[in-house]
């Protein structure tokens, strides 16, 4: 069999045509898949950052409409949604952009979970612990007393006259008098330490420390109730408050009940003195 080098070149050579031709339409169909699936990715993207915009204000709304315009946490405010999500948008990519906004939101829920949180621990009028945060707080220090760690005082403070306040003066002179004695017990004690546990009652708790220091903040009390009541309208009577103080004694008490009840007696015997020299404040 007689072999052709020149007709075996020709067909190397139209073969390896063939294969470049193949490769170009191959690569020009590749990219053209690609480009209609980049589009297509690009508009999900588009429509998802647009979903999240729109999930983002109906956060914000039913925020709005369940803790009330502004609610925050007592000293704090709520951080507003950043700004110029387009401009960064387009600056930083759709996927960058879409990842920014699911931080963000995720740093909003938190920030909503910590505040609705703190109402439920915050008394509404006040701002001091409620009774649901007092209540844990006696937990932990009834576990202290098993463990054989406990030291601390605990003092009841009860506002004078408070029904009689709301009778003659209305409920918003009750309020007034109720929240006099809470900025009081908070320039004297601190606000971790103050509790409403009651519509006139408040529980303030006072881990290690010393009678000389309980003296000493008692006072403080007593020069903060003076400084609201001489900034009062002297339309209305002082706000006054009957206290009474009882300190962990580990020979005597099992459990905070103890302690409680020695702080209410003497909160009464307080009171009841109160009245004997003020009968005219008499209210409950």
């Amino acid at each position: 069999m007689d072999f052709n080098a020149d007709w075996f070149d020709e067909q190397v050579a139209k073969q390896a045509w063939i294969a470049v031709v193949v490769g170009i339409a191959s690569l020009c169909i590749g990219a053209f898949v690609v480009l209609i699936i980049t589009s297509r990715l690009r508009k999900r993207f588009r429509d998802l950052h647009v979903e999240l915009e729109t999930l983002w204000a109906d956060m914000e709304s039913f925020t709005n409409e369940v803790l009330g315009p502004g609610t925050a946490r007592r000293g704090e405010a709520i951080q507003p949604a950043p700004a110029h999500e387009e401009e960064r948008a387009e600056d930083k990519g759709e996927i960058e952009a879409i990842g920014d906004k699911v931080r963000d939101m995720q740093n909003m829920l938190r920030s909503h979970i910590e505040m609705v949180q703190a109402q439920a621990y915050t008394d509404s009028l006040t701002g001091v612990g409620n009774m649901a945060v007092y209540a844990e707080k006696t937990e932990q220090l009834s576990e202290a007393i098993k463990a054989g760690g406990a030291s601390f005082a605990l003092g009841i403070f009860d506002v004078n006259g408070l029904k009689q306040i709301n009778d003659r003066y209305g409920h918003e002179q009750g309020d007034h008098a109720i929240v006099g004695s809470a900025e009081a017990l908070i320039e004297a004690f601190g606000l971790e330490h103050v509790f409403r546990v009651g519509g006139d009652e408040f529980v303030v708790v006072m881990e290690h420390v010393t009678p000389e220091e309980i003296t000493f903040r008692l006072q403080a009390f007593d020069d903060a109730l003076a400084a609201i009541n001489e900034r009062r309208d002297k339309e209305f009577p002082d706000i006054t408050v009957s206290r009474g103080w009882s300190a962990f004694h580990p020979q005597e008490d099992q459990d905070t009940k103890s302690v409680v009840r020695r702080a209410d007696e003497d909160m009464y015997r307080a009171k009841a003195a109160f009245y004997n020299t003020h009968p005219d404040r008499r209210g409950r």
